[in-house]
């Protein structure tokens, strides 16, 4: 199953996991999400949804164990993403910050939730 992420605020759509929040059940291929869907975040259109491409299980342990500072962290909440590769400049927080170094104190900056909330991706 796929993922799709709005362009816009890093909102994820998992096909697996659907959206019941918004009346989608788990399981729901994208291409069967109706037309007028709009991001429950940001509000844009499901045009502006990206598929994730995951890369072959084998190629991303390589690629974990070979680039450190490499991991993502989503928040469970709204879906937004912080890659430690390339940090949150807008927040003040510097391309290559390892989650450990990210303040205590850092909130999501879609939906203001603490870093509590992030799970590993």
């Amino acid at each position: 199953m796929a993922v799709y992420v709005c362009s816009v605020c890093g909102w994820a759509y998992d096909e697996a996991e659907g959206a019941p929040d918004n009346g989608i059940n788990p399981g729901t291929p994208w291409e069967q999400v109706a037309a007028d869907f709009r991001c429950p975040i940001c509000k844009v259109p499901k045009s502006k949804f990206e598929k994730q491409e995951e890369p072959e299980e084998e190629a991303k342990e390589e690629a974990a164990e070979s680039a450190p500072g490499s991991r993502t962290f989503v928040c469970s909440i709204c879906g937004w993403t912080y890659s430690e590769a390339e940090g949150a400049p807008d927040n003040g927080i510097a391309p290559g910050t390892a989650w450990e170094d990210v303040p205590a104190d850092f909130r999501c900056p879609i939906c203001k939730v603490p870093k509590s909330k992030f799970e590993e991706a």
